[in-house]
C-alpha cells in the first residue's frame, strides 16, 4: 500500500487545498498519471502517481490539508484495495447509506457538474476581493 500525501512545494508551505481528483476509487492508475490537482497560496500543482496501482482517495475535493497529510492510497492488487476501503469507505457512500429510503421524498434534478475554472490563486484572490464571478469572465491564458 502506497500513501499519497500532500507534497511540500516550498519552505513556507503549510497546507494546500484538494482541487480535483482525476481518478475515482477503484480506478487503475499508472506511474506518472496526474491523479490530483492541489492549490496553495502561490501555485496550482498536479500530483502524479508514484507507481502503478488501484487508486482510492480518502479526502473530498475542496478540503484544506496539511503538508504531508495522507489524502489517498494506491493498492498493489485487488485484495489490498479491499483492505483499504474497509478502513476508509468510499467518499460519499456512508452518507447515502445512512438515509433511510422511506425518509427520501422527491428528488430534484441534480445540477450539471461544475466545470473547473482555470485561474491562478492570485486571480482567484483578486476576484474574491472584488466580488467577481470567475465563471462569467473569459480567460486570456492557455485554454481560456
Amino acid at each position: 500500500m502506497i500513501e499519497i500525501r500532500i507534497p511540500k512545494l516550498g519552505l513556507t508551505m503549510q497546507n494546500a487545498t484538494v482541487v480535483e481528483w482525476k481518478f475515482g476509487s477503484g480506478n487503475r492508475v499508472r506511474k506518472g498519471d496526474v491523479i490530483l490537482i492541489i492549490e496553495t497560496d502561490k501555485v496550482t500543482y498536479e500530483v502524479e502517481a508514484p507507481a502503478d496501482g488501484i487508486f482510492h482517495p480518502i479526502v473530498e475535493e475542496g478540503k484544506r490539508c496539511k503538508v504531508q497529510e495522507v489524502v489517498a492510497y494506491l493498492a498493489e492488487d485487488q485484495a489490498e484495495y479491499q483492505e483499504i476501503i474497509k478502513r476508509y469507505p468510499i467518499l460519499g457512500k456512508k452518507e447515502e447509506e445512512e438515509v433511510p429510503k422511506d425518509m427520501v421524498q422527491t428528488t430534484l434534478p441534480s445540477p450539471s457538474p461544475q466545470k473547473r475554472i482555470k485561474a491562478s490563486p492570485l486571480a482567484r484572490a483578486i476576484a474574491k476581493e472584488h466580488n467577481l464571478d470567475l465563471s462569467v469572465i473569459e480567460g486570456s491564458g492557455p485554454g481560456g
